[in-house]
């Protein structure tokens, strides 16, 4: 019901503004709050037909200043006055507001997939003495040493060199009971054995592994880059939390990104039928406020998956040893294809999200335009500006690379148990059951 609820609403809102779209120049327009105020001073006057100080002036005044300040705090950027707020002694989040720190996380989340020296890695792991003697090893390993994941890695992977006793304790219990494994296949030395060879191996490489992985995730990412022609800068994703708390919120590029400032106004635009300074009544604010809610909703949805996705790469690196272990045991064969499977899904939402977003950028910058062929139009053929569109194809994009990791989830599906079924929809209904943000882990 609520699906279809807003699936109504945003075509009922779309077919709405089709009949009153104009070509905009979304990056050049502002909201003049200034005019705004002499607008509200002069309807409210001609409303009771009455000049100077009355009820009417008051309450229009007042609420006017409650949706510019509304309006200043979420998006600051949008009014005529941004120039005043890049001064050095105003608070970061007074700068860029909600939107533009939202953004600011969203790009620093799309350039922090971990990154593993698998050299490097490997040299340690083998050579006596690198870490120390080797210069090169300090300068590209030394974010991953600092997090703490080779090391917590290789405690795991001990555990994991134990746990190998237990399994085959349980395979050597297995094959003197006849134990099957599914069907009428018995559980033997020879369908054992390479098993666990197998295993070992991967448990001493998993995180040589792991970071090819990742890598291959890095070289989609340049691809994509390189394809549609990006802008957005690399920038230290070391202060994102503190950032997003309004600590240290400068160090990413106001221009660029996700443009959401440009993305609500130009929507703003078309439907006020506004170029450039758009003066700032109390309609202009409100429909400011919605566009703004609904842009900055979805991109705060997109950080929180790109989030997940960052830490759930991070976990299973520390974990895959464990589950490679469990996969040694007969029947099992699952858990060790999963685990990379699930590494593989995690790296891939960045570049996934990363052209999703970049897409509507991609046909902006090109210049595209609506042609009717001839054959099904005798009249009218001409090219159709698709300005206002491609503004509501970047909200839309970005609602959607919010979704990559359900699109990943049904390009790389994993092989769960029923139990195991049982046990991640009991997890993802305790975490939608927190206030506020649980109904992004539906």
């Amino acid at each position: 019901m609520k699906k279809s609820f807003l699936m109504g609403l945003f075509l009922s809102v779309s077919l709405l503004l089709t009949t009153l779209v104009t070509p905009v120049a979304a990056a050049d327009q502002t909201i003049d709050n200034f005019s705004g105020w002499s607008a509200i001073v002069d309807f409210s006057s001609k409303v009771v037909n009455t000049e100077g100080a009355h009820t009417t002036n008051f309450f229009m005044k007042v609420f006017q200043g409650i949706l510019e300040s509304m309006t200043a705090f979420i998006l600051p950027e949008g009014l005529v006055y941004k120039a005043n707020i890049q001064a050095s002694d105003l608070p970061e989040y007074m700068k860029y507001g909600l939107a533009g720190m939202t953004e600011n996380q969203v790009i620093a989340m799309f350039n922090s997939q971990p990154k593993v020296d698998v050299v490097a890695h490997l040299a340690n792991e083998w050579v006596p003495g690198f870490e120390k003697t080797n210069s090169v090893y300090a300068a590209g390993y030394d974010d991953l040493m600092n997090a703490g994941i080779s090391d917590i890695w290789s405690v795991t992977r001990n555990i994991a060199y134990i746990g190998f006793v237990i399994v085959m304790i349980v395979i050597g219990f297995m094959i003197m009971f006849r134990n099957k494994i599914g069907g009428q296949a018995l559980v033997t030395l020879g369908n054992s054995i390479p098993r666990v060879i197998v295993s070992l191996i991967l448990v001493t490489f998993s995180f040589a592994i792991t970071g090819i992985i990742i890598d291959f995730g890095g070289v989609l990412m340049q691809v994509v880059t390189s394809t549609l022609g990006s802008n957005i800068q690399v920038y230290n994703p070391v202060e994102l939390f503190l950032g997003f708390l309004g600590q240290n919120a400068g160090y990413a590029a106001t221009t660029g990104g996700l443009g959401i400032t440009a993305i609500v106004l130009g929507i703003v635009g078309a439907i006020t039928g506004g170029t450039g300074v758009i003066v700032g009544t109390v309609i202009v604010f409100i429909l400011t406020l919605i566009v703004a809610g609904i842009v900055i909703w979805g991109a705060i949805k997109l950080w929180i998956v790109l989030i997940k996705s960052y830490l759930t790469v991070l976990l299973n690196v520390v974990i895959a040893p464990i589950a490679i272990m469990f996969g040694a045991l007969p029947g099992n064969d699952a858990a060790i294809g999963n685990i990379f499977k699930s590494i593989l899904r995690g790296v891939l939402v960045f570049p996934l999200a990363f052209a999703i977003v970049n897409l509507p950028y991609f046909f902006e910058e090109h210049g595209f335009s609506l042609i009717f062929p001839e054959s099904l139009a005798k009249e009218g053929v001409g090219g159709v500006s698709l300005d206002f569109f491609i503004q509501i194809a970047k909200v839309v994009a970005i609602y959607a690379a919010a979704s990559a990791p359900s699109i990943l989830m049904g390009i790389i599906p994993s092989t769960v148990s029923k139990s195991a079924g049982d046990a991640a929809g009991a997890i993802k209904a305790s975490l939608q059951g927190v206030p506020f943000i649980g109904g992004m882990f539906k």
